[in-house]
């Protein structure tokens, strides 16, 4: 899933084509979000489901370790730096942990969505589960709890995406 091995960005050094490639995303995985949100909400939350139909704000973040993704998994929340964050945070409802195949491997992908709870604007020396000595403001988005996904959502490269999703996904559309 990505780009065809015939896809070249000519006349782009290979870091400035990876930063650029790098923050993208497919559109199956768009649809393979959307459609394991829907599962999730109607079938694992009640309380979620009554807003099944309602178009929902994800954001997808990648986990720089293994250790981050026990953290945030035993602690419920996942952050990331302010100037990394798209958009309008405040209009998030969902997370997404994408884990990297560099860092994960064959267990690469996306296997957890938690519903955001509370968003807040924190120094990254606050953030005492995983330490790191910097006054770098964070988003810190805590989450009510992760749920696992039925079927993993196979890994596309980027950093930090918003997707937007709804029950109907027929919407998206078929190319980028």
């Amino acid at each position: 899933m990505g780009y065809p091995d015939s896809f070249r960005l000519d006349g782009i050094p290979e870091k400035g084509a990876y930063r650029q490639a790098g923050n993208s995303v497919c559109v199956q995985v768009v649809k393979q979000i959307a459609e394991e949100i829907s599962k999730v909400l109607s079938e694992n939350n009640t309380e979620e489901a009554a807003i099944d139909n309602v178009q929902n704000d994800t954001l997808v973040g990648t986990l720089r370790n293994k250790n981050q993704l026990h953290v945030c998994l035993q602690h419920n929340f996942y952050y990331c730096p302010k100037s990394r964050m798209p958009g309008n945070p405040d209009e998030l409802r969902y997370v997404a942990l994408n884990m990297t195949p560099r860092i994960f491997g064959k267990e690469s992908g996306i296997h957890y969505i938690g519903r955001i709870n509370k968003i807040s604007l924190v120094k990254r020396s606050d953030i005492t589960e995983i330490p790191k000595n910097t006054d770098e403001i964070y988003y810190r988005l805590a989450v009510s709890r992760w749920v696992q996904l039925t079927s993993n959502i196979e890994h596309c490269n980027f950093s930090v995406l918003y997707l937007s999703s709804s029950k109907d996904i027929g919407s998206v559309p078929n190319s980028v």
